[in-house]
């Protein structure tokens, strides 16, 4: 999902490029008339292609920061677990020494 969503803002950025590119230059070839060559189409074009971006940078920050909690959490996990091992193995050694004592 976050690919795809890379990948659909890349390509509104692509276009929106593109578009602009060919408004400059046939802009340039009508340079002579006074009236705005802006095309309110376009305008609104680009502004929603450029919320798009925004919500999909939104969204790739958040899953994001989700990945980076989630691999947060599994460490700390890992962690608690060797902790955990560590007072079973030193709790058996513990128990074996007694045993051994009391065998003497």
């Amino acid at each position: 999902a976050v690919h795809a969503a890379a990948a659909a803002a890349a390509a509104a950025v692509t276009r929106a490029l593109e578009d602009g590119a060919q408004g400059s230059s046939e802009g340039s070839e009508q340079s002579g008339s006074d009236e705005d060559d802006t095309d309110p189409r376009s305008v609104s074009t680009y502004a929603s292609e450029a919320e798009e971006v925004d919500q999909l940078s939104v969204a790739l920050r958040a899953e994001r920061a989700r990945r980076q909690a989630a691999g947060q959490a599994e460490k700390a996990r890992l962690a608690a677990a060797g902790m955990a091992e560590e007072a079973r193995l030193a709790a058996a050694a513990s128990e074996a020494t007694r045993v051994a004592i009391v065998a003497d």
